[in-house]
């Protein structure tokens, strides 16, 4: 027989976040109908787009001010 490999199906960071999920939420969400689940999960998807796009404008604005400021003097 041969062996197999165990393969490890969620990664240490959602393990970690599992634990900060208390035990009313997970219930409160495993039990919700499936409409209040999608609305849940388009709100929680539309917050993290919205979060990650503003954080990349911030770095992008910082990125552009940094490399403004390495323009010599004579090239503006």
């Amino acid at each position: 027989m041969p062996k197999t490999r165990t393969v490890q199906k969620y990664t240490d960071k959602a393990i970690e976040r599992a634990g900060t999920m208390s035990k009313e939420e997970y219930h409160r969400i495993k039990h919700m109908p499936k409409i209040e689940l999608v609305h849940y999960l388009d709100q929680l998807c539309a917050t993290a787009y919205k979060t990650g796009y503003t954080a990349g404008y911030e770095a992008g604005k910082k990125e552009n001010h940094i490399a403004a400021s390495e323009i010599p003097d004579e090239a503006k």
